[in-house]
């Protein structure tokens, strides 16, 4: 059993956003000078989302799916995607292109938000842990004086001290609270 299954949840719930802006492509530039160039590259983009999908599919697959009755679950799902594309086969002679595209990126925009939903709280909660992690060691404090000029802010790492930078323009000043260095801009006089 996979333990840890929000990362394959999350990339297959991207693939389906981006495969619906892909799919709204031809809507959206109908009346566009560029319209088949826009229209080909989405195509091609949607088609490389798919191929980053197709291994997400699997995970999945083998999350939901019990062993025993796989095949028979998937030979019916087949079955059921075939009859749709044929009935979307057919029905493009009498629906405009416009509304076909726009019914597939609308069931692809469900399918994001039902593929989300399937995501566990405690994996958005480690989510949302993890982000924050990342975002305080990126972010920087940012303190604008005008008399110092302008200022440049980098995370503080441990090979970062006061010795490690020429203080030739720069004065740093490293706070403990929340493990940020920030830069400050001297005004030198030229000699």
């Amino acid at each position: 059993e996979i333990k840890n299954t929000a990362g394959v949840q999350l990339l297959s719930a991207v693939c389906y956003a981006l495969c619906s802006c892909f799919l709204a492509t031809p809507i959206l530039v109908s009346n566009d000078v560029n319209a088949f160039s826009n229209c080909l590259v989405s195509f091609l983009a949607y088609e490389f989302v798919i191929g980053l999908y197709l291994p997400c599919e699997g995970v999945v697959r083998t999350i939901y799916m019990p062993n025993d009755s796989i095949c028979s679950l998937m030979t019916m799902l087949r079955v059921i995607v075939n009859v749709a594309v044929a009935i979307g086969v057919i029905s493009t002679k009498y629906i405009p292109l416009n509304c076909a595209f726009a019914g597939c990126s609308g069931a692809l925009a469900v399918a994001t938000f039902l593929q989300l939903s399937l995501v566990q709280k405690e994996d958005w909660d480690v989510l949302k842990s993890k982000l924050a992690v990342a975002r305080r060691g990126f972010q920087s404090k940012v303190d604008v004086s005008s008399d110092t000029g302008s200022i440049c802010c980098v995370p503080s790492t441990p090979a970062t001290t006061r010795s490690s930078l020429t203080p030739v323009d720069l004065s740093i000043i490293t706070s403990e609270t929340d493990n940020t260095t920030t830069l400050r801009r001297r005004k030198v006089p030229h000699t």
